[in-house]
């Protein structure tokens, strides 16, 4: 029996493939899982086709390259032909429009100068309104419709006649390659510009003698609101305002003898008196010390002493709320005392002008210093119980010329402007 007949053949696993390798009298065996070969197999034809693909990319390369140059020249050489057609068809146009071109250019000056006019007149409209209401630009009533109290552009927007450029002065069908072939039909457009224009200056000449009455009411309150507080407007000094300027032009010389220059004069007087009432408004003390609802506890006038059961009088009202609590001023002005004051407890004292005086008493702690200028509304300290006090509340005085007086129609006063959005 022969040695290959004694020994058995091994037996290989069928999970692998092998491949044997032999060099002279050298052999190698290699063990190929089954798996990977199946995926080499697979990813042949994948190598396969993008080797071609980059072949063929790198062999047409250039003929891409090529043919894109070629599609943007043709799209040039469209565009071009285009704009010169376009000039060509502007020349045309222009060549008509040229037959009475120093008519035209004068009508087109002297509308521009109108437009011009109109756009300025606007401008004072809208300034004019802010002194009868706080809406915004362009809500007082136009001709033949309300206002706009949003100040969103609706019909009648002529009136305040929007900035236009000067593009834009001139109807369409005049501009642009459709422009008219005659020049009757040029000076028919600038017509129509023309009777565009008469109707912005009709309706700008009827909102503003629309604004005449409300600026007179306007006036109306404002002056009876501050003798509601026991004062007289003709003896109240009008402060002059910090940190503006400019050249002194009369608002009845920027229109001279025209019919709207006339009625700026008609309305001057009660918008100068607006403006003063309101410059005023900042100093006088109207606004209420405290946020919120104002809980008195003890009124102006006689009462009984809570320390001395005395009958005596008492130069301020008393305001209770929480401890802590902000208190404001009540008009803008000077700290003029802001410390300790004997039975008053950590006070403050502003000079509104005018002899006009207001103190802040019992509070817990100051929030301002003496000389410092506060405006309304400024937080000067906080609630407390300071000095001659049973419990946390804010003694409020109101003072003329040295002498407390009643803060309430000072407070009512407040309460009239608040109410007509005056202030």
């Amino acid at each position: 029996m022969s040695i290959r007949q004694q020994v058995p053949r091994p037996q290989l696993p069928r999970t692998h493939y092998f491949l044997t390798i032999s060099h002279g009298v050298k052999m190698r065996t290699l063990a190929v899982p089954r798996w990977g070969a199946h995926v080499s197999l697979a990813l042949v034809p994948v190598l396969l086709t993008w080797t071609a693909g980059v072949s063929l990319y790198i062999g047409l390369h250039d003929q891409i390259l090529a043919g894109i140059m070629a599609q943007r020249s043709r799209m040039q050489l469209a565009y071009e032909n285009r704009l010169a057609n376009l000039h060509a068809r502007l020349d045309q146009a222009t060549s008509h429009t040229l037959l009475d071109q120093q008519s035209i250019a004068r009508k087109i000056a002297a509308l521009s100068q109108r437009e011009t006019m109109l756009e300025q007149r606007a401008t004072l409209l809208s300034s004019l309104s802010r002194f009868v209401d706080h809406r915004p630009t362009g809500s007082i009533a136009r001709p033949g419709g309300a206002a706009d109290a949003t100040g969103a552009p609706g019909q009648g927007d002529a009136v305040w006649g929007k900035p236009k450029p000067e593009s834009m002065l001139l109807p369409r069908d005049i501009r642009g390659p459709d422009m008219p072939q005659s020049t009757h039909q040029v000076l028919a457009a600038l017509q129509r510009v023309k009777i565009n224009e008469d109707t912005d200056t009709i309706n700008q000449l009827t909102a503003l003698k629309q604004l005449a009455g409300p600026a007179a009411a306007a006036a109306g309150r404002l002056n009876r609101a501050i003798r509601a507080a026991g004062l007289d407007p003709a003896q109240l000094r009008v402060k002059p305002v910090k940190n503006i300027g400019g050249p002194f032009i009369p608002l009845d010389k920027t229109e001279g003898n025209s019919h709207f220059g006339h009625e700026i004069a008609a309305v001057k007087g009660s918008l100068v008196q607006i403006a003063k009432l309101r410059r005023l408004m900042h100093y006088l003390p109207l606004s209420a010390p405290l946020p919120g609802h104002l809980a008195i506890t003890s009124p102006f006038g006689m009462r009984l002493d809570p320390f001395l059961d005395r009958m005596s009088l008492h130069p301020g009202i008393d305001f209770h709320q929480a401890f802590g609590s902000p208190i404001h001023a009540t008009g803008a002005g000077k700290v003029v005392i802001a410390r300790y004051w004997g039975g008053y407890g950590n006070m403050v004292e502003i000079d509104h002008g005018d002899g006009i005086m207001t103190r802040y008493g019992h509070m817990s702690r100051l929030n301002v210093a003496e000389g410092q200028h506060v405006l309304r509304g400024q937080v000067l300290g906080y609630i407390g119980s300071t000095g001659r006090s049973t419990g946390p509340h804010l003694h409020y005085e109101v003072r003329l010329n040295g002498v407390a007086v009643n803060p309430a129609p000072f407070l009512r006063a407040g309460t009239m402007l608040a109410a007509a959005d005056l202030r």
